[in-house]
Formats: C-alpha cells, sequence, structure tokens
C-alpha cells in the first residue's frame, strides 16, 4: 500500500514540476544610446496561441498588459 501510495504522489509531483516549465514569453531588454541619453527597449516574443494579461482582470474580463513606468527625478 505504501508503495502505491509513494507512486502516486511522486507521479503528481512530477506533473506539477512539468506544468512550471512553460515558459511562453521571452522577454529581452536593451539599452541603446542616443547622445547624452540613452533608449530602453523592451520586447516580449509571446508563444503562438499564448496570450498576456493584467494581472487584474476587473468585472469586465482580462485587459490587455501595459507597461507603465512612474517619473523617476534621476532619470529623465
Amino acid at each position: 500500500m505504501k508503495k502505491i501510495l509513494v507512486t502516486i504522489l511522486f507521479s503528481i509531483g512530477l506533473l506539477a514540476l512539468h506544468a512550471q516549465v512553460q515558459s511562453p514569453v521571452s522577454w529581452k531588454f536593451e539599452a541603446k544610446k542616443n547622445g547624452a541619453t540613452y533608449n530602453v527597449i523592451i520586447t516580449a516574443t509571446v508563444d503562438k496561441h499564448w496570450h498576456i494579461y493584467s494581472q487584474n482582470t476587473g468585472k469586465n474580463g482580462p485587459v490587455p498588459t501595459t507597461i507603465t513606468f512612474k517619473n523617476n527625478p534621476l532619470v529623465t
């Protein structure tokens, strides 16, 4: 009985680990110098049939992800 229970738990554990391996979005970050300033370029490549949504869905359903930076006095 113990062997069956251990086998079942081990199998469930492997399935849970396998589920964490997926990474449908790859991110690329670049900084390009433009005179005395830099342009930061963030590129997300999403696998086919995958979508990126906001963490907060609200009552109207999921919304597309946006990236917003707050003003920082050290960065102009």
